[in-house]
């Protein structure tokens, strides 16, 4: 003969879902905008302790004048990668209009091809 409880048996709250095949309980996963929003969270973390380790603080958050800054050709290279990269893609390659307008400026004669076009 069964004998049977007159009440419910009471469940506790647990954070198990169902069983595995061995018969050790599952955990229920995080949703999947939680675990990306962590994911992403603990990428940024890591990033900018890595920046902050490798950088010194002069070098990320410059003063004006500061001694590393570029001077005389160097900066002449840079302002012209600067204003190559944020130009569209054009014939002939090295053409940068923002640079000179009209007629634009082809950036070999500044020297300032940079080392990848994805830069």
């Amino acid at each position: 003969m069964r004998r049977t409880n007159s009440s419910p048996a009471r469940r506790l709250p647990s954070r198990t879902v169902g069983r595995r095949a061995g018969g050790q309980p599952r955990r229920a996963s995080l949703s999947p905008r939680l675990e990306t929003a962590l994911s992403y969270g603990f990428a940024l973390l890591l990033g900018a302790t890595l920046v902050l380790l490798t950088f010194p603080a002069d070098f990320l958050f410059p003063r004006a004048g500061a001694a590393w800054a570029p001077q005389g050709d160097a900066a002449q290279h840079a302002i012209a990668q600067r204003y190559f990269i944020g130009d569209a893609w054009r014939w002939p390659p090295l053409l940068a209009a923002n640079i000179l307008p009209p007629g634009g400026l082809n950036i070999a004669f500044a020297d300032g091809i940079p080392r990848s076009p994805w830069c």
